[in-house]
């Protein structure tokens, strides 16, 4: 899904004055462990294998040209070794998030989580709020990070 904004402020004088347009992309790519024939028996087991998929997600990624793309179900190997690298590449900057079970767990690097890639000639990167280690009552369960950008 690609989302258009246009970002709008008004002065002191009430004078409305565009700063800059930027779209935004969030793509849940279904996590490895999570892709299963038990969980989706209609689909061939080729068709979930991660090695015939991630090229497939890039592809879609890269069609849309977005300035800020969203992803879900990211495992932290996928992020480190084949996302942050291929995104890099076309000028994203990104970050990454795991689950909160991810603290309990002896390896965590197989625990999913999200991320958020920004084009770095149109962003910068300021701070990450994760809400994973504090209580948030007024979010969802799963909510994992805010991340705030400024524009060049």
């Amino acid at each position: 899904m690609k989302i258009n904004f246009n970002l709008t402020f008004y002065s002191k004088k009430k004078k409305k004055s565009t700063l800059d347009k930027f779209s935004i992309m969030t793509f849940n790519i279904l996590c490895s462990n999570y892709a299963s024939a038990q969980t989706y028996p209609y689909c061939p087991s080729w068709a979930l294998n991660w090695e015939y998929r991630k090229e497939k997600i890039l592809d879609e990624l890269f069609k849309f040209k977005t300035d800020i793309i969203c992803l879900q179900e990211v495992e932290a190997d996928q992020f480190e070794m084949f996302f942050k690298v291929k995104l890099q590449r076309q000028g994203y900057q990104g970050v990454f998030c795991p689950k909160s079970r991810a603290r309990t767990m002896s390896d965590p690097r197989g625990v999913d989580g999200s991320a958020i890639f920004f084009r770095e000639s149109k962003f910068f990167f300021f701070q990450n709020f994760n809400f994973s280690r504090i209580k948030v009552f007024y979010f969802k369960k799963n909510f994992n990070f805010i991340l705030i950008l400024f524009i060049n």
